[in-house]
Parts: C-alpha cells; sequence; structure tokens
C-alpha cells in the first residue's frame, strides 16, 4: 500500500493553491500578477490502519480498482477518535498526522484515507494540485474533483479550480497503492495555490470544528409533520430529505413510540395519513407510488398493509370518520377553452386553481364509495362530527363591491341524509373546529367577526385581520362567545382533544407556543416545549407531539403528556455536532414615541466585542403583519450571516401580531409610516450600544412586505450602505391591481382605501414615486414565477433605478415562486445576498464576481 514516503505537504498545497487562486481577484477586483502562493498543509487525520483491497473479480488489471470506493455519508465528519468504516464491515480510527509520511511504509494493496479541514475567512478561488504516482481521489465538501486512474512510475500532477465561501471545507482523500505496482515508494503531495495577498486568509486544521454553512439548513432531513394516535402510543412523523425540495429528495413516514423507537416506515409516496378513531393502532394514506393513487389501510403493530382502493385521481386528503368509514376529498380541475382564452368571471380568476372544485365522498374500508356532495363553489372540509355523522365544510364567496371581499359560508352536511344546513356567514375566517360535544364549534378568525365581538379596539380604529382570536360558536343558534379578547398573543390553529383540553399554537411576540386553553373560564396556560418556536402540533390520547427549533437550535420532534418536554427525534444532530454558533441576544429600545421596539442580535462565532468599528451589520425586518420568528435557519437564516462575519440585528416593528391588537392595528394603512421610523431609530441605537460594528457598514434586507420596506427605507435615509428587497412591493397600486392576492391582502392592509380615494397612501407610500431619492446600492431579488407579488414590482424599480443612473442590481430566478423553494435555485439564491453584502460591507467582489460576472464580463 503506501510506501515509506508520503508527502503530505504536497496535499496541503494543493488545498491552499486553490485557496490563493481564488483570492487572487484582489479587492481591488483585478488580476494579481504575482505568482501564487503555495501553503503547505501540515495538519491531517489518517484512518488508523490502511485497509487491505483487492483488484476486483474478473477485472483486466487495476482499472476498476476505484470504482464505488467511498465512505459511508455518516463518516463524513472526520475528527480524532471517531471512527469510520472501510471496507465495509470494517471499523477504523481516525487520528492526527503532521504528514502521511509518518504512517510508515505499508505494503501493496492498500488503501490510506486522509483528511483536513480548510478553512477561510472570506470567498476565495483557488487550485488544487495533487502529485501521486499511485491512484487518488478527492472530494472537496462531498463533490469528487479529482481521480488519477492510472498508475506511473513518476509521481503525476492533477489540477482542479475551487471556489470557496467563507467557512470550513471537507477535503478527503483516497490514495490506494494496487497490489501490482513495482514502486518502491509511496509518493503523494497536495497543495493549494492562492494569491500571495490571500495567504492569511487561509489554513489547515485537523480539527473539526466549523462555522454553519449553508448546507447544513438545506441538505438535513427535517420533520415536517406530527400525528399523535388517539390513544396516545404512536406518534406518525413526516419526513422529508433533503429539507429543500430536488429531484433526488424524498418524502415518508416513520411511526415512533413515544419512547422514540421506529415501528413503521411508509415509504409508497405516503400522504394524508390519518390515525383511526378506533385507537388500536390502525392508519390509512394515501400513495401514489407505481402510478395513480391507492388508499392504503396499515397497522403500527402488523406489517402487513391492505389496498382499499386504487385507480384513483386527484385525491387531495383523507380523513377518518368512523372506525369503517373514511371522507376523502376529490379536486378536480375543469378542461380549459379549446379557444385558449378566458373570460373573467372575479378578480380572483387570475388563480390558475380558482376554478377546482372539492367534492367529498365516503370510503368504506371495504372499498365501496358513495358521492357526498356536489357543489360549483369551492370548499374545505374544516372537520368530521366526534361521532362520525356530520362534516363541516366552509365554502368561500367573492365579492368585489363590499368588504370583507371574501366570505366564508360554514355549512354543517349530514352524512347519512346529505342534508346540508348553512350556520354561519363570516369575513375573515381562518378555521373551524368540532368541540367534542359536537353542538359547538371553535371558530378562528379576525377581531371584526362576530360583530367585533372579539375586538378591544377603540370604534374607530380597524382590527388588524390576520391577528386571529378563538370563538367558542353554538352551531344551532350562530352565537359566538369570544374567548381570547384579553390574549394578546395571535392564534394560528387548535387542537380540541377529548374533554375540554383545547391546545392552541400561538404567535407570542417572536416565540410561537404551545398554550393550553379552558374554554369555560378563559384562562390560558403556557406550556413548555423546549423550542422557541413550535413548527407544528398535534394533541390526542393525552399526548402532545410537535415539531419545534430554536435560535442556533436545529429543528427536532418532542412530545409530552404533561410533564414537561421529552426529545423524540433529532433527525440532524450529527451534522451539527462541530458547528461553532455565536452568541444570540435580546436586544430592545424604547421608541421616540414610547413603545418597547422588542429585537435581537446574533453575533459571528468568536466575536472581539472589544474592538472598535470591526464588524459589519446585516438589519433584518419584515415590517408586515407577522414577527420574525426565533426558529432556526429559515429563508432567511441570520445564524449563516453571522457565521460569515456579520452582526445581525432583527426587530419586530410596530404593526405585528403577536403583541396584542393595538398594536397589531398599526398595520392597517401605514405602509411603512412608523414602522420605518422605528426601523431607522432602531438602527441608530443600536450602534451607539454597539461601538464594535462599523456604523458605515450596515446592510438592510427584507422579503415581500420586507421587500417593500427595504425600497421604502432607501427613499427615507442614507443610513445603509447596502440593500436587499426579495419580492418587493415598489408600487401600491400595481400590486393591489396585479397580484395574485393583492387586493385581498390590501384589504387588510389598507381596509376601505383604495387608488382613487386614498392617493397619498398609494403614491406617497410607494418606493417607486420617490426612486430619485435612493442612493444605497440596491439588490432585488425576484421569482420568475412568483405569483403572490409579480416580477414586475421589481423591474419598475429596477427601471427607475437604472433612468437614474443608480447602484441596482436585479436577478431573477427561473422557476421560483414567492419563496425560492428547489435545491439549487435556493442555494444560488442565498449565496447572492452573501455575495452583495460581502461585496458592499467587506469590501470584497469575489463572491459576487464569481456568480455574477462584472458590468464588463457579466454572467447570468
Amino acid at each position: 500500500m503506501l510506501t515509506d514516503r508520503l508527502s503530505l505537504p504536497l496535499v496541503i498545497s494543493l488545498f491552499i493553491a486553490m485557496l490563493f487562486a481564488a483570492a487572487a481577484t484582489a479587492e481591488d477586483a483585478t488580476e494579481s500578477s504575482a505568482e501564487p502562493t503555495r501553503i503547505a498543509v501540515t495538519e491531517w487525520l489518517a484512518l488508523d490502519d490502511p485497509a487491505t483491497v483487492a483488484t476486483p473479480a474478473f477485472a483486466d488489471g487495476y482499472e476498476h480498482l476505484l470504482d464505488g470506493m467511498t465512505l459511508a455519508e455518516t463518516d463524513l465528519w472526520p475528527a480524532v477518535g471517531r471512527t469510520a468504516h472501510f471496507p465495509p464491515g470494517r471499523v477504523a480510527t481516525w487520528k492526527a498526522h503532521s504528514a502521511p509520511s509518518d504512517l510508515g511504509s505499508p505494503d501493496g494493496g492498500r488503501a490510506l484515507w486522509l483528511a483536513t479541514a480548510l478553512s477561510t475567512d472570506r470567498f476565495i478561488d483557488a487550485t488544487l494540485v495533487l502529485k501521486s504516482a499511485d491512484l487518488l481521489k478527492v472530494w472537496v465538501n462531498g463533490e469528487e474533483l479529482v481521480t488519477q486512474e492510472k498508475v506511473a512510475d513518476e509521481p503525476q500532477e492533477a489540477r482542479a479550480t475551487l471556489a470557496l465561501d467563507a467557512g470550513s471545507h471537507r477535503i478527503l482523500v483516497l490514495a490506494v497503492r494496487p497490489a501490482t505496482s513495482s514502486a518502491e515508494t509511496w509518493t503523494f503531495d497536495a497543495a493549494l495555490e492562492v494569491a500571495p495577498e490571500l495567504a492569511d486568509a487561509v489554513a489547515f486544521r485537523a480539527s473539526p470544528e466549523r462555522p454553519l454553512a449553508i448546507d447544513d439548513l438545506l441538505q438535513p432531513t427535517r420533520a415536517r409533520d406530527v400525528d399523535v394516535s388517539p390513544d396516545g402510543q404512536f406518534i406518525a412523523v413526516t419526513l422529508r430529505r433533503p429539507a429543500s425540495p430536488t429531484a433526488g429528495g424524498e418524502n415518508w413516514i416513520d411511526i415512533l413510540t413515544p419512547g422514540g423507537a421506529v415501528v413503521r416506515s411508509l415509504r409508497q409516496a405516503p400522504s394524508s395519513f390519518t390515525w383511526s378513531p378506533k385507537a388500536d393502532g390502525t392508519f390509512a394514506y394515501l400513495s401514489s407510488a407505481g402510478g395513480g393513487q391507492q388508499v392504503r389501510l396499515g397497522h403500527a403493530k402488523r406489517g402487513r398493509e391492505d389496498t382499499i382502493v386504487r385507480g384513483l385521481e386527484d385525491i387531495s386528503d383523507l380523513q377518518f370518520a368512523t372506525a369503517e368509514t373514511l371522507i376523502v376529498t376529490k379536486t378536480e380541475s375543469p378542461d380549459a377553452d379549446e379557444r385558449g382564452v378566458k373570460r373573467y368571471r372575479d378578480p380572483m380568476d387570475r388563480w390558475t386553481y380558482r376554478r377546482n372544485r372539492s367534492h367529498f365522498f365516503a370510503l368504506g374500508l371495504d372499498g365501496s364509495m358513495q358521492r357526498l356532495t356536489a357543489s360549483e363553489p369551492f370548499d374545505q372540509l374544516q372537520d368530521v362530527h366526534p361521532d362520525g355523522t356530520h362534516l363541516l365544510i366552509s365554502r368561500a364567496h367573492y365579492a368585489a363591491n363590499r368588504r370583507p371581499f371574501r366570505r366564508t359560508e360554514l355549512i354543517e352536511v349530514e352524512i347519512n341524509t346529505l342534508a346540508a344546513r348553512s350556520v354561519a356567514d363570516l369575513g375573515w375566517f381562518n378555521s373551524a373546529t368540532y368541540a367534542p360535544d359536537g353542538q359547538h364549534a371553535l371558530i378562528l378568525g379576525s377581531a371584526a367577526l362576530f360583530g367585533g365581538a372579539g375586538s378591544v379596539l377603540e370604534a374607530d380604529r380597524i382590527a388588524n385581520d390576520y391577528d386571529a382570536q378563538a370563538y367558542l360558536m353554538d352551531l344551532q343558534s350562530g352565537d359566538a362567545e369570544p374567548l381570547s379578547r384579553e390574549f394578546d398573543p395571535a392564534i394560528q390553529d387548535v387542537r380540541w382533544a377529548a374533554g375540554d383540553r383545547v391546545f392552541l399554537r400561538v404567535e407570542d411576540q417572536s416565540w410561537v407556543r404551545i398554550v393550553a386553553l379552558d374554554p369555560q373560564t378563559k384562562t390560558f396556560k403556557t406550556l413548555d416545549s423546549g423550542v422557541d418556536v413550535v413548527h407544528n402540533f398535534d394533541a390526542d390520547g393525552g399526548r402532545l407531539a410537535w415539531t419545534g427549533s430554536s435560535m442556533n437550535g436545529p429543528h427536532a420532534v418532542w412530545t409530552s403528556t404533561g410533564e414537561g418536554p421529552q426529545p423524540l427525534l433529532d433527525t440532524s444532530s450529527e451534522r451539527f455536532t462541530d458547528v461553532r454558533f455565536g452568541d444570540v441576544r435580546d436586544w430592545s429600545f424604547t421608541s421616540a414615541a414610547g413603545d418597547d421596539i422588542l429585537g435581537r442580535l446574533y453575533l459571528p462565532p468568536g466575536v472581539d466585542e472589544s474592538a472598535a468599528s470591526e464588524y459589519p451589520l446585516i438589519v433584518y425586518y419584515y415590517g408586515g403583519t407577522a414577527p420574525v420568528g426565533r426558529g432556526f435557519g429559515g429563508r432567511y437564516p441570520k445564524e449563516l450571516w453571522a457565521a460569515q462575519g456579520f452582526v445581525v440585528y432583527v426587530l419586530q416593528p410596530s404593526g405585528t401580531t403577536g403583541f396584542g391588537q393595538e398594536f397589531a392595528a398599526r398595520h392597517v394603512n401605514a405602509w411603512g409610516r412608523q414602522t420605518a421610523d422605528e426601523i431607522l431609530e432602531g438602527t441608530e441605537r443600536f450602534l451607539e450600544a454597539h461601538p464594535f460594528v462599523d456604523a458605515d457598514r450596515v446592510g438592510a434586507i427584507g422579503a415581500s412586505y420586507g421587500g417593500f420596506m427595504t425600497m421604502y427605507l432607501q427613499t427615507r435615509s442614507d443610513l445603509f450602505a447596502a440593500a436587499v428587497s426579495h419580492a418587493g412591493i415598489s408600487n401600491l397600486a400595481s400590486y393591489w391591481g396585479q397580484g395574485w392576492w393583492g387586493y385581498l391582502y390590501s384589504d387588510a392592509a389598507s381596509a376601505g382605501s383604495f387608488p382613487w380615494n386614498n392617493k397619498e397612501l398609494y403614491v406617497e407610500q410607494s418606493p417607486i414615486y420617490a426612486a430619485d431619492k435612493i442612493t444605497t446600492p440596491l439588490l432585488l431579488l425576484h421569482g420568475d414565477a412568483d405569483t403572490n407579488v409579480p416580477p414586475v414590482e421589481s423591474h419598475q424599480m429596477y427601471t427607475a433605478l437604472e433612468v437614474l443612473g443608480k447602484d441596482v442590481e436585479l436577478i431573477e430566478i427561473g422557476g421560483q415562486d414567492h419563496t425560492i423553494l428547489s435545491l439549487e435555485e435556493r442555494r444560488l439564491w442565498s449565496r447572492t445576498i452573501l455575495a452583495w453584502f460581502s461585496h458592499h460591507l467587506k469590501g470584497e467582489p469575489e463572491m459576487w464576481q464569481h456568480l455574477w460576472g462584472t458590468d464588463e464580463e457579466p454572467k447570468g
């Protein structure tokens, strides 16, 4: 295998060459004329006992010796003392070495695994140069970049160009000496070539400790939903890997005991999981495996599954009604006009699914099926009666000439007779859930519901209709009792277990919590969830289960029977074992208007708070009608920005829900009024309180309504040195009339105001009309398939700033809607944001130029 000499310095040289090549683009964005610097690798890990490898049977020589030779994914995070499996079934331990040569002189027919970590504090281009006379494979961050498949008498050189973001990069080397090799010595050298001015930016380490990376947020498996069985003995967890959608991704459902043991794993493309009320572990789900759709029946305690019915189409949901009957929702799309034309029937007809119709069927476990409803309006199943005798259905009605433009009719359908009865006509309705007595329903919706019964505002104040309240409604009389008038958190969803056990998931300032509600006394008790943000939850059989995350605390699944949270499933802890996070602290201020404006800051790992004006700052906000939550990762990962050397300040300005009705109502007819003042004041106060932050290097970023806020803030101030607006609104009037939800959202945000009766709001608060005041370099990002905020909103601002000769960039992400979801697009989009801020706040244009080129030689 390896002979008496293994030149580690060569490997290091290679890696460093790569780093410095990237750095060759100096801060002045010109290529360095100096010869690249080579930096030797002085810290390595190696599997302690080189493995014996044989030539594959029937192979002609050693030509297939490297084929398929890899480590298991779980072994790709080397550290001293950790083990890896190679070949399969054999366990070896990683040990530290200053150079491969100190491993001795192994015989031929052996394979050596080496690893090191290359860290860089900025984006860098580099060239990895490897020299070896033997077989070689090299991976950087899991991507195979170098393969040398021939044995030579003299060392051969292989080169690979790398582009490395700031952070830590895993380099893994497999070196193989065939048994037939006649070479007397093992030669292996690696170096990284980089521009001389960037030599201090890179280092090699055997330690696995590292900052957070983009793929830490995109690649792990993540729990998406939980369903508790009626007896509380099982929890079905819906999982997806990777977290962001990709062609090679997978969705499945694991059924676990409360102790975390997996008793069943459903891999047949499962969806619409539902437990039988029989409480014996029986479940059903919809499968699309093998073409078409089928309803499958299984049991948590038995391995066999049965297919109830197959060959279905357009099924969108399943729900048990009784132990013998399922309610099936079928959503049908009408045929398009053969002439290729469309006559709009209402403003919402712009939705591609506006004319879809949902119908409900009863499906027996024997496969028999009966249609229950046939209607023209779009219906949604809200709940099934506790005894399975009735359906509670909501039917949306739109009328463009009155407010609210959307009203919901709540209808009860008796399953045996199919008699339908309208029980309520509601505006700004969210959801309805049967009470266990079947005579009442818990309604979630605006404080304006039921004649404003849920409002605590003065008569002349308009409630923020997104600030959801809870009501207990009598299904016979239609009378409703408000339950949460004095309860400040905004209610997101509800689970009503047996008896009076009502559990709510609520938006409580920047936390999302589980709260127990006693509907008789109207009292609320916050439960300990063990996380800052509960993403979804379920309750039944005396058991709660939920998925959640925290600041610097990745997603996990928890459960409880009332005695505190117990961890149930952690799908990514191993990946984060070596990640070093910076501190996260609350930081709030009292505004000039006398309001407490809550916020927090994220610090880079190892931050030096004694330094003066050392760190750039990114200010993040939404400004719309929801707080910026304390969950981990997400589309705008503050932890990642901090890992890249930015201090991040998040604040919750006026208008957001979760802080009480009065605070939320400030969102109505504001569009930046007061909110912008608070963001600007908060940023200035933050800079005063944190002298280690550079007041001349401050960036601003927001999305959707927050993207609007980004544009609007730049018309108000030159405080920021760079800004990013994703899917922002530049013209309130065009958004109102064009976005799929524009006039519906504006029905709440601009209640009673229209372009013809409130020109001051629609003009003075629209950033496009003050584009000439913008001096900040502005990056506009948009999915080109955005139906919520159409791309024209960024197009208008881009055109205006180009005409004005301002510093502006517009980048559209193909095939993406309001949210950038697909894996590769999400990765590029996230890196683009970091590249923009690195360019303008750090004076490091290399990453931007790598992704998007220069004005003279643009990319994309």
